[in-house]
């Protein structure tokens, strides 16, 4: 934060952080969401700064988002944000486009060389280049007759929480597809399974497109206000606090910083993270996992609010 703003909103936003409800909940869980948020701050954090040079930091930057990939594969698609960073910041004005071309490619070669190793071994077990196989899975878990938007069914409080996919048909047993059972006896019929999944899906969402726009509305609405499908986040003093921060960060994003790349940056992250969630689904976690930018807006706000007041 104080590398976007200065000291005093920096400690405004750790205050906040440490008692703030997304972040309480999730550190109270077994679970490598603090990981990669705590990555994703990181990667901010140095990309921000003045030193060292631009390239020394894309390539630093290259290498968190890297780490962040080899937890969850997305951390290749938040390169996107820090890329239009390094081709929009001005903070050293001899770089030429050759050189910022430069920076994003060895940014960009630095996070294919953390997630190598596992491309090399899925393709050693499968026989083909593959980030994963549960694309297919976390794709139809989205979109199906009876989806909600979440990755889960509506609360009820006296039902267990089941899989929401255990009753659909399919050329392999249900177990199987479940990403809470992965022991496929065969890597191809694991491959099988992940190309059933992505095409079942696909058809669902080519032939329900009414349905499609509704899923859409819920899922921004699951995501952006409260997820109505999770116990805990249901709750209002859970999501309350995050939706108010969500709007009074965009007002002062609006009317203060629209003009500095920074915040466009973790602006970008937030609306990165939605993107991901409106093509496949919602859950509590993903909301967690990138509400640290209202909450530094929302302390940049608090901080202008309270000099203003006392000038």
């Amino acid at each position: 934060v104080s590398k976007v703003w200065d000291t005093k909103t920096a400690i405004i936003a750790l205050i906040l952080g440490l008692f703030w409800p997304m972040f309480l909940i999730m550190s109270g869980r077994l679970c490598n969401i603090p990981i990669y948020v705590a990555l994703l701050i990181l990667a901010c954090g140095v990309m921000f700064s003045r030193k060292p040079p631009l390239l020394a930091r894309g390539i630093l930057v290259g290498l968190i988002l890297g780490l962040y990939a080899s937890f969850r594969f997305e951390g290749v698609v938040f390169f996107a944000p820090f890329a239009y960073y390094v081709f929009r910041e001005k903070s050293e004005p001899s770089s030429s486009l050759v050189k910022k071309c430069t920076v994003v490619a060895a940014m960009f070669s630095c996070v294919l060389l953390l997630i190598s190793p596992w491309l090399i071994r899925n393709y050693m077990v499968f026989g083909t280049v593959t980030p994963g196989t549960s694309g297919g899975y976390a794709l139809l878990r989205g979109h199906h007759e009876n989806a909600t938007g979440s990755g889960a069914p509506y609360w009820d409080p006296n039902c267990p929480y089941s899989d929401p996919l255990t009753n659909l048909t399919a050329p392999v047993p249900t177990s199987e597809l479940s990403n809470r059972s992965r022991d496929y006896p065969t890597p191809q019929l694991e491959l099988r399974a992940d190309k059933w999944q992505r095409a079942t899906a696909t058809d669902f969402i080519m032939n329900n497109p009414r349905r499609e726009v509704m899923l859409t509305f819920n899922k921004a609405y699951l995501f952006v206000v409260a997820d109505s499908t999770h116990p805990v986040g249901r709750r209002i003093v859970v999501w309350g606090p995050s939706l108010c921060a969500l709007l009074l960060g965009l007002y002062f994003f609006i009317t203060r910083g629209k003009h500095d790349i920074r915040q466009h940056t973790l602006w970008l992250l937030f609306l990165l993270q939605l993107s991901l969630s409106l093509v496949f689904f919602v859950l509590l976690r993903y909301r967690m996992a990138v509400d640290f930018v209202p909450v530094a807006f929302l302390a940049a706000y608090l901080t202008r609010t309270a000099a203003t007041v006392r000038e």
